[in-house]
């Protein structure tokens, strides 16, 4: 047979798609030899890289010629150009297909290309789960190469076996083979000096291995490095895999915004390419940090989209995470029977993937989504299962969490005695471990459990225990508690142990009820605010070595927490030492964090010093004359504290929580500015003032009228919780005679707020902003250019952004050096995520995440836009949202509004504020209270001025 010579590239494949150019060219060579056969099999593989899915049916017409010929030779290697040609499109199933029949035809006396098609054959392989036949083709492939002495193809080899090696969590075993393959292609000569994607493949692989070493800068580094080679060698598939794997490393490290950027880049990326995994990948990751993030709607979708594409791939590790992502979000969206079902798919997807371990998280959160659902004897049996597997895996904290939810559905299934012998020996498996997160679920079952059987000082001392070790677990980081956690809020905690309190025999100092209340609320803003560390990223400088060192520690952490999550096999942790190890690492990386932010000087962390606790010596000092009400649930009701100067009183308020939720409901319509704005309210309006006024007048009755006789003050300090956060207290009124109105708190007190007494007094304790600017914001300026231009009256030397002007980074740039911010913008409250409520600024959203990384000096932030006092309540009492930011940023004071405001009466009552502010001695409280008093005369619906609230510092 006549062997032609190799056709160019381009007229080569040009050939393949031309039926009559591939006749003309055996007219003039005769039938196709093998060099023609292995040039187009290499540019098929070559061209793969670039534009996978156009080579697909080329290598399928390179085949058709092949097997034209019955030469088995030629058909081996077009069947392992095809393989080729299907990995790069991500169809692992069919590369792993083809490459098997191309080592049939290959036969066994042909090292070199038989190890060739076996070392292409492990990657895919791994990817489909079946690692024992990948290890056995690299150890073949090693054979053939060594007889062959093709150092070139050694290296080729080991760069493949790192990858397989990554997916085994063989992290040390990865490492030494990219060592190997680096070394080999540095002796390999001139082919290895010029295999550009090889030298790719090492950076790229390297830094994968490096994120889960925790060696985050190296790794980094070595993607950022990756990514740049890549592109400069026209290899886009490599640099959307580097570009995938730097957002994934943000993510990890907890850079979530970041995290969200480099994918979106990376899918980009990979769309252009066509590179199908990474797509994918992509998706699958962002579904990761949007349940981070709470943003349970996007996450279902991305975790949908990329189940769609795995499913298409053939890849049922990736098939089972993205649906139990899927059910996370389900659970999280309150679609309990939705989430059911998906786990009962990922747990067959891990089990076709071979990964028990996956199989038996699926099935442990099936059963806390069957416990919330009733079925208890159902949860008993899967959180059994799962806990003796961890048990035998020796994978603590998992067997102990399996546990704790075993106890939970035996109680929940009436099994008391069942139920406290597994919590003990949940508690017995803890012993010391340091997993604050741990004891917690346990002592707090505990507590429930004596408080069933009437034992109160058991559970009130198991209740203490479980409270000490929820306060131990800093910031926001979960730990080790399932995506799907049945204890996420722990207010129940703090609310059940008051009841029991104020119940027993002898009544507790009013004192320890109070610092009781406090341990409850705003414990992650009061220690942000205080310079802790739990902040979503600290608000700090550049350029210092400790702040640099500050920002590393932290990542570090944040990766290690994460190690303890179930969120992969075994866990991704250095050593062998286990859980140990991690806990080990943890505690040294918290004291060297704390020891590195003790070192950071007062200007670039102001507040770093201050107490975030309270006691109450501190509080009568920053309140001066001033009294306080403090709120709280209990049982049914509300408890309140008072307090002055001179004396501490508890009062159980007489109203049931029902009663004052739904006339809170109602109000929050009757203000609701749809209903303000329609033609059927000024039709009504006397009637709409009514309705307002019977639902104020009920709420006064029973929050108010009991604790009014023990205030004397000129000034009063709320501390609400829960719903009350959204109660307009300066409009709660007494009933009047003869249906009129009665007398209104706002009539005998001016009114602050505060999210808790530590809060209030971090804010008091600020000193006055030695900054003499006074920024003017009107980002919308159709709504907004009158109240600037009536504020601006009262501050005639201020800086205006208005309009274009009013930019994310204007408006960033000014604040840091102004006394006083004034923002007139619409304000977006995020219900589903309270981190991303913000203000519409001319080029984006200036979010609650901005916001924490603010570096403010100013007296009062003033936002007169919709809805900006609104927040979240998180994980008990911890309010996230604007005016909360703005606190920790650096203001004393915030003055925002409750509900969507009208803007042409809040320029009128703006004005009405700055002038009584700037009248004389008047503080903020009283500046307010007069401009409150002073328009409702205006207008008598509270919709008009009861809105605004000052928060934080009053004077």
């Amino acid at each position: 047979m006549a062997d032609a010579s190799a056709p160019s590239a381009s007229f080569g494949l040009r050939m393949l798609t031309e039926p009559a150019e591939y006749r003309a060219y055996i007219a003039a060579h005769g039938q196709p030899g093998r060099e023609y056969f292995a040039h187009l099999a290499e540019v098929l593989a070559q061209d793969s890289r670039v534009e996978p899915a156009r080579m697909a049916p080329l290598a399928e017409t390179l085949l058709r010629h092949a097997r034209a010929t019955t030469v088995p030779e030629y058909e081996a290697l077009a069947l392992r150009a095809w393989g080729n040609v299907a990995f790069a499109c991500g169809d692992y199933g069919l590369a792993v297909e083809h490459y098997r029949g191309a080592l049939a035809r290959f036969g066994t006396e042909m090292d070199m290309e038989r190890g060739r098609t076996l070392s292409s054959l492990l990657h895919p392989l791994a990817m489909l789960g079946e690692h024992d036949a990948s290890m056995a083709a690299a150890a073949e492939a090693r054979a053939c190469f060594l007889r062959c002495g093709a150092s070139h193809r050694l290296a080729r080899l080991d760069i493949n076996l790192a990858s397989v090696y990554f997916r085994e969590d063989r992290f040390a075993d990865a490492l030494t083979a990219l060592d190997q393959a680096q070394a080999g292609l540095l002796s390999g000569g001139a082919d290895s000096a010029s295999d550009h994607e090889a030298w790719a493949a090492i950076r790229v692989t390297r830094a994968v291995v490096l994120i889960n070493l925790a060696r985050f800068a190296e790794a980094e580094a070595a993607y950022q490095e990756a990514r740049d080679y890549s592109l400069a060698h026209d290899m886009p598939v490599l640099a959307a895999q580097a570009e995938y794997n730097i957002g994934y490393l943000y993510f990890l490290r907890g850079q979530y915004v970041k995290a969200i950027r480099a994918l979106d880049r990376a899918r980009e990326t990979a769309a252009a390419s066509g590179d199908k995994l990474h797509l994918a990948l992509c998706d699958l990751d962002q579904a990761d940090v949007c349940i981070e993030l709470n943003l349970y709607e996007d996450a279902l979708q991305l975790a949908h989209s990329s189940l769609k594409q795995f499913q298409a791939l053939g890849m049922p590790y990736e098939q089972g995470k993205s649906l139990t992502n899927m059910a996370v979000a389900e659970q999280f969206l309150g679609h309990d029977s939705a989430a059911l079902g998906l786990l009962g798919q990922a747990e067959v997807a891990f089990a076709n993937a071979n990964n028990e371990f996956w199989v038996h998280m699926a099935n442990l959160y099936r059963g806390v989504v069957l416990l919330k659902l009733g079925r208890c004897f159902e949860a008993m049996q899967l959180s059994e299962r799962a806990r003796v597997f961890f048990e035998l895996r020796q994978t603590r904290t998992k067997a102990i969490y399996a546990g704790i939810m075993s106890a939970r559905a035996r109680a929940a299934a009436m099994d008391v005695a069942g139920a406290r012998i597994a919590a003990e020996r949940a508690e017995q498996a803890l012993g010391q471990l340091q997993a604050p997160w741990l004891h917690v679920q346990v002592q707090m079952l505990l507590g429930q459990l004596a408080d069933r059987a009437g034992d109160r000082p058991t559970a009130l001392a198991a209740y203490e225990r479980a409270m000490k070790e929820a306060e131990a677990t800093r910031g926001n980081i979960n730990f080790d508690e399932l995506r799907i956690s049945f204890m996420r809020d722990k207010s129940q905690l703090y609310e059940r142990y008051l009841e029991l309190l104020l119940g027993a025999d002898t009544p507790p100092e009013p004192e320890a009820v109070w610092l009781h209340m406090e341990r409850a609320k705003s414990r992650s803003l009061a220690s942000v605010m205080a310079g802790g560390f739990g902040a979503i990223q600290p608000r700090m400088g550049e350029g210092s070595r400790v702040v640099h060192e500050i920002s590393r520690l932290r990542e570090e952490l944040n990766w290690y927490y994460r190690q303890l999550d179930p969120g992969q096999p075994g866990g991704h942790r250095p050593g062998d030492g286990g859980i140990d190890d991690v806990l080990k690492a943890i505690q040294l990386r918290e004291h060297q964090l704390l020891r590195a932010i003790r070192q950071l000087p007062d200007d670039e962390y102001r507040i770093l010093e201050q107490e975030s606790g309270i006691t109450l010596e501190r509080m009568r000092h920053h309140l001066g004359d001033a009294s306080w009400i403090e709120y709280f649930h209990c049982a049914n009701g509300f408890v309140a504290v008072v307090g002055d100067a001179r004396h501490v009183r508890v009062v159980r308020l007489p109203g049931e929580r029902s009663a004052v939720e739904g006339a809170l409901r109602l109000l929050r319509y009757q203000v609701g500015k749809r209903a303000m704005e329609s033609e059927y309210f000024r039709h009504n309006a006397a009637a709409f003032l009514r309705a307002a006024d019977s639902h104020l007048a009920l709420l006064q009755r029973e929050l108010i009228a009991p604790l009014l006789p023990f205030v004397e003050s000129e000034h009063l300090l709320i501390i609400p919780h829960g719903v009350l956060h959204a109660l307009p207290f300066g409009a709660l009124q007494s009933a009047g005679e003869g249906g009129q109105p009665g007398a209104s708190l706002l009539d005998g007190h001016s009114l602050s707020l505060a999210p808790s007494a530590a809060v209030f007094a971090l804010a008091s304790q600020r000193p006055p902003s030695p900054a003499r600017q006074r920024l003017l914001v009107a980002a919308e300026p159709a709504f907004a250019a009158s109240e600037i231009a009536a504020v601006s009256q009262c501050w005639s030397e201020a800086t205006v952004l208005s309009g274009a002007a009013s930019t994310l980074a204007a408006v960033k740039a000014a604040a840091a050096s102004s006394r006083l911010i004034h923002i007139a913008a619409h304000g977006v409250f995020r219900a589903d995520n309270p981190y991303f409520s913000a203000l519409e600024l001319a080029d984006g959203r200036l979010n609650v995440i901005d916001i924490y990384n603010l570096r403010l000096h100013a007296d009062v932030v003033v936002l007169s836009g919709c809805g900006t006092a609104l927040g979240d309540l998180a994980g008990g009492d911890e309010i996230i949202g604007l005016s909360r930011a703005f606190l920790y940023a650096g203001a004393r004071a915030v003055i925002a509004s409750l509900w969507d405001v009208d803007d042409r009466t809040t320029a009128e009552f703006m004005t009405c504020f700055y002038r009584h502010w700037t009248a004389g001695n008047s503080s903020l409280a009283k500046a307010l209270r007069q401009a409150q008093l002073e328009f409702r005369e205006r207008y008598a619906h509270p919709f008009f001025w009861a809105p605004f609230q000052l928060i934080g510092a009053y004077r």
